[in-house]
């Protein structure tokens, strides 16, 4: 049979002649014997197959070893993964160890000469950025076969993003309240954070929310005191949508200290989660970091082993967990 023109071979042309997914091509030509799950029946014919027809998911990087390792990428001189939470980091450790790869921790190079340096001899095959990279660093990623993907940030980046729905978290927070019989519901805003993506698409999902119900907006920012201060005026119950964990932590002590009854004065839910919300009994949303973390795992390597893979946002459902607090 005329050997194919290695250029015109994709994945999937080696997928269809062996009679198996993409997904067991990718996984059958980048994780050892011994160490895939494949039957070895299976992975020798999508091994044969792909020899056969000149395939190697390696064409696009030639010229750079294969380390089976993907870095986390973080800002901080220690990692710090800036709201991501440890379920994140299990989950993409779990799903990178089942296809054969490790993961590493590299603190960001620096501005964008740094990473001109540092890229070409840099011991991975991908990379997870959880802080802003500089900007224009598709262009050295690109130039050194880096694949990369984003997790919960704006980045100027042509890469997939993957990120909690917090627009719905906070549509969600306030029906909850609405239906426990709340007509004033107020976001309370945070005075950190910013230009992370979630401080419009929290304070979207709550204006959509209460003009969907027809309630007046009330929006706030300020430390502890001065939020107590706008929820208590003017009598009556009022119900908060606080953007994030250390904000409510830190209003809740202050509404606890002043003997407010919670939730029968003041109902307070929270569009974060922590260890301390929970701690607290804050109705929260429980933001979906493991899914998250499997999913860009999943995408990062069909980037890498078979070219595969978009650069959209890619968005996962939060879920309400209702406390004691509304």
């Amino acid at each position: 049979m005329a050997r194919r023109d290695p250029a015109a071979v994709t994945i999937a042309t080696v997928a269809a002649r062996a009679g198996v997914s993409k997904a067991a091509v990718s996984k059958a030509l980048s994780v050892r014997a011994g160490v895939c799950d494949l039957a070895p029946g299976t992975r020798e014919r999508i091994v044969a197959v792909a020899r056969e027809l000149g395939y190697s998911p390696d064409r696009r990087r030639q010229g750079r070893a294969r380390t089976h390792v993907i870095a986390l990428v973080f800002g901080a001189a220690t990692p710090r993964f800036s709201g991501l939470d440890n379920g994140l980091v299990e989950a993409v450790t779990a799903a990178l160890a089942g296809r054969g790869y490790r993961l590493s921790w590299m603190p960001l190079p620096g501005g964008i000469r740094a990473w001109e340096q540092a890229a070409p001899s840099l011991q991975a095959d991908g990379l997870v950025f959880t802080d802003p990279p500089p900007a224009h660093l598709d262009r050295i990623l690109a130039d050194n076969r880096l694949p990369a993907v984003v997790l919960n940030l704006n980045a100027r980046l042509p890469a997939a993003r993957f990120r909690p729905d917090d627009r719905q978290g906070a549509r969600l927070l306030v029906e909850h309240l609405a239906a426990r019989g709340l007509r004033r519901i107020a976001y309370l805003r945070t005075r950190h954070r910013s230009g992370h993506p979630s401080l419009a698409d929290r304070l979207e999902g709550y204006r959509e929310a209460m003009a969907a119900r027809g309630l007046p907006t009330e929006e706030h920012e300020g430390p502890p005191e001065l939020l107590a201060d706008h929820l208590l005026s003017g009598g009556g119950r009022a119900g908060a949508v606080v953007y994030n964990a250390s904000d409510a932590v830190w209003l809740h002590a202050e509404l606890v200290r002043r003997g407010v009854q919670l939730p029968a004065r003041i109902a307070l839910a929270c569009c974060d989660q922590s260890d301390e919300v929970t701690l607290r009994g804050i109705t929260a949303l429980r933001l979906p970091f493991a899914e998250l973390g499997t999913a860009a795992v999943s995408h990062l390597l069909a980037q890498l082993e078979a070219g595969d893979g978009d650069a959209g946002d890619h968005v996962q459902p939060v879920r309400l967990v209702v406390r004691a607090s509304t």
